[in-house]
């Protein structure tokens, strides 16, 4: 079991704009309301928030810090992707059991 405490994503790297960021990552500028939805309510009923700082009124993150927010909106999709697949699965079972399948 390790003990090593993970650094938070805005150590590492330059802090700039958010726009910027999500521009060189992936080519797109998400609309100002979008970045404060990611950073203040979060995804997946806030279970995934994109971790960033404001100064004068503007949002700034990292490279790393946009890119684990992507990692773990990835996850978090694909876990739910995982639970819904085993729920129909066991509606199925359920039905054929029944014999309505």
């Amino acid at each position: 079991m390790s003990t090593e405490i993970e650094t938070p994503a805005l150590e590492v790297g330059e802090l700039r704009p958010v726009s910027q960021i999500c521009n060189k990552v992936d080519g797109r500028r998400p609309n100002p309301t979008t970045v404060w939805r990611w950073i203040v309510k979060g995804l997946r009923g806030g279970e995934v928030k994109l971790q960033a700082s404001m100064s004068s009124g503007r949002w700034y993150t990292t490279e790393a810090a946009y890119r684990r927010f992507l990692f773990d909106q990835t996850e978090a999709a694909l876990q739910a992707r995982d639970k819904n697949h085993e729920e129909v699965d066991a509606d199925d079972e359920a039905l054929r059991n029944e014999g309505l399948l």
